[in-house]
């Protein structure tokens, strides 16, 4: 279980409790929606010196760089109860408006987007099966609000700059697969940022790692399905989707 997986079960039934809450096993009377909220802000106001932005009615911290757009945001579950249980969960993204309008370029427009690579932040690694905060006790609430902070500088700001050094970042994606950086974006920031024989090499790589596809794709190739060639699922039609848009072999 990774170090922020901080997850406290309920108090027992059978556990005293103080006199002043108004439910037994209740770690206190403040509103799940305003924890959370107020968890958000101060993990906001942490990044602002980082030039981040936080946007209080979305949840969010977006920080633009002078080519890539950098975006954490927090989300909550519908499962929250009151004085029990206050889920924090994190997504880290980076979005690039040149990409997009290169996309523009060459893909119909409803595929035209700035996402470039991020996901939930245990994505961006491959030490976590999965990370979240528990908000509910205020006794150790503002130990795990810094224990998220640290998260932060230790996992999503290094993968953040990653993407600042893109002639690094192109050499690596024609080596090895980068984390929470799904197949069509990696070619497609490749063929961007580098060229037509940079997104080569990226999906060279891509088929080198997964022999185990030459069938599917073999067999999506001869007769490619319409999601193939406009918004593909499998490993098999993004291989097709890539070809067939970008002249790759």
């Amino acid at each position: 279980m990774p170090r922020q997986f901080l997850y406290k079960p309920p108090i027992p039934q059978t556990e005293p409790w103080p006199p002043e809450r108004s439910e037994p096993g209740l770690l206190s009377d403040e509103p799940a929606r305003d924890v959370y909220r107020a968890a958000c802000a101060h993990l906001g106001r942490a990044l602002e010196p980082l030039g981040f932005k936080y946007l209080k009615s979305k949840q969010r911290c977006i920080a633009r760089r002078s080519r890539f757009t950098n975006e954490v945001a927090f989300q909550s579950s519908h499962y929250n109860v009151s004085g029990r249980h206050v889920q924090l969960w994190m997504h880290a993204t980076v979005a690039s408006e040149e990409l997009q309008a290169w996309r523009a370029r060459c893909l119909p427009p409803e595929l035209s987007s700035a996402h470039v690579a991020g996901g939930m932040v245990h994505l961006l690694g491959t030490r976590f099966a999965m990370v979240q905060w528990e908000l509910a006790d205020p006794q150790d609430r503002e130990q795990t609000i810094q224990d998220a902070i640290q998260f932060i500088h230790s996992e999503v700001l290094p993968y953040f700059e990653r993407f600042e050094s893109v002639e690094n970042l192109l050499a690596e994606l024609a080596t090895a697969a980068v984390p929470a950086f799904d197949l069509v974006p990696s070619v497609e920031f490749s063929c961007c940022f580098g060229g037509t024989a940079q997104a080569q090499a990226t999906l060279d790589r891509f088929l080198r790692d997964r022999p185990d596809l030459q069938a599917a794709i073999a067999a999506e190739s001869v007769s490619p399905s319409p999601a193939a060639l406009s918004r593909p699922g499998g490993y098999a039609q993004q291989v097709v989707f890539l070809r067939h848009h970008y002249n790759l072999q």
